[in-house]
């Protein structure tokens, strides 16, 4: 039975590999009915309950107007990485948002940080922030004359320490340490909103640790064993 648990545990560590959970939109169709990991969740959902307004879409970008969450809900406690092909279409805050609730190892407390771009007709500056006690939001970086066009942006979070990377278009713009705050609650996901933007994509991709994995497998062993048992 020795070996049985340890053949199946070393077996567990291939046939379930530490793979990536994704939530993935082109913006070319309604993204509350994509269900592109096959877990029967629908991969986004229009906060509120509200129904996908698909009118927002053209020319395969959505033109925002509605706050759009991940599902399922998760902790967002590995490496996680996003990536926004974006463009805002006016100047000031809230027009083309990203915004995710990062978790830490071992702790319940949220880390939101999120990104804003902002367009003055003429150039576009991103300004990326952590909201730190009691709500209140810092700058961790602010990135200006950026072209005015669609940009990429890459997030990129090791959750084991607090720390963003931020590359746009290519160029790496530094890597910042983000605070974990309270109190825990249960806003778990990533949104994107904001009504003066043009988005082209959108992927967050989280890796669990491969000492998760092998936790799984062998919780499988011990099914596996049980069933054996009986």
């Amino acid at each position: 039975m020795k070996h049985l648990f340890g053949l199946i545990v070393i077996l567990g560590l291939f046939v379930l590999p530490a793979s990536a959970i994704v939530w993935e939109w082109d913006c070319s169709t309604d993204p509350t009915a994509l269900d592109l990991n096959g877990d029967s969740i629908n991969d986004w959902v229009v906060r509120g309950g509200d129904p996908f307004n698909a009118g927002q879409l053209s020319g395969g970008n959505w033109l925002g107007g509605q706050t759009v969450d991940t599902l399922p809900m998760n902790y967002f406690n590995y490496d996680t990485f996003v990536d926004l092909n974006w463009k805002a279409t006016k100047a000031g805050d809230w027009n083309a948002t990203f915004w995710i609730n990062m978790g830490g190892p071992g702790t319940l407390a949220l880390a939101p940080v999120y990104a804003q771009l902002s367009n003055d007709g003429v150039s576009q500056t991103l300004t990326v922030y952590t909201v730190w006690t009691s709500w209140q939001s810092k700058v961790l970086v602010t990135i200006d004359q950026l072209p005015n066009d669609f940009i990429n942006t890459k997030l990129n979070f090791d959750a084991d320490n607090s720390m963003l990377n931020v590359v746009i278009d290519g160029a790496d713009y530094g890597t910042y340490e983000y605070t974990l705050w309270g109190p825990p609650n249960a806003d778990r996901f990533a949104t994107i909103l904001g009504g003066g933007m043009e988005l082209d994509s959108i992927r967050i991709e989280t890796v669990p640790e491969p000492a998760t994995m092998l936790l799984l497998g062998a919780g499988l062993a011990g099914l596996l064993i049980r069933k054996r048992r009986s």
